[in-house]
């Protein structure tokens, strides 16, 4: 599984922190640590691993995992977004940054007037910065 074609854990844990639940074949599931000692405490988590959502049966796994989106899971949240009059397109770029390697943008341009585009999210990951533009939407709309 590649891990660039889903969002990271901690852009999939933004989308759920501000109310983003989405139904996704793949999860980040917590790795717990059962070897450290643990009477009458929660187990801790370790790490986190990608693991597809059917793998995942046990309700301490289920409780604790994140929807992690992949690429077209996240484009399909990206609709073509209209405003009173004007229309966004969901775009993703890649461009290239000589200090981190190849980097990709995502972002709105406004396709009907010609406006300073509204948001622009880079990372190296191009389903986080789908993942920051979605929740960019999310807030434009609660601020409505």
């Amino acid at each position: 599984m590649n891990p660039d074609n889903y969002g990271s854990r901690e852009a999939c844990q933004r989308l759920v922190d501000v109310g983003i639940v989405l139904e996704t074949e793949v999860c980040w599931s917590p790795i717990f640590d059962f070897n450290m000692s643990s009477v009458g405490k929660p187990v801790p988590i370790k790490d986190w691993e990608l693991m597809h959502r059917e793998h995942i049966n046990s309700s301490m796994w289920a409780l604790k995992a994140i929807p992690a989106p992949s690429l077209a899971e996240i484009l399909r949240e990206l609709p073509v977004y209209f405003d009173i009059d004007q229309c966004f397109q969901p775009n993703l770029v890649k461009v290239a940054d000589d200090n981190k390697g190849v980097m990709y943008s995502a972002f709105y341009s406004l396709i009907v007037r010609k406006l300073p585009v509204p948001a622009c999210y880079q990372s190296a990951n191009p389903t986080d910065a789908l993942i920051e533009l979605r929740i960019w939407l999310e807030e434009r709309k609660e601020g409505t």
